[in-house]
């Protein structure tokens, strides 16, 4: 077992590791949203000028 890990419980442990979880997923949803509306907001750009032109 790692050293900060001693003289925790499982439960702690375990606690610790899914909260780590959920907040690496949650930046990461929030991450590919971003990019995603970014690539939206690109792709309509385009579009855009395109259909002015």
């Amino acid at each position: 077992m790692d050293e900060k890990f001693k003289g925790q419980t499982g439960a702690q442990i375990t606690r610790k590791i899914v909260i780590e979880l959920l907040i690496g997923i949650g930046l990461m949803a929030l991450l590919a949203l971003i990019v995603f509306g970014f690539l939206d907001y690109i792709h309509e750009g385009i579009v855009g000028i395109g259909k002015m032109g």
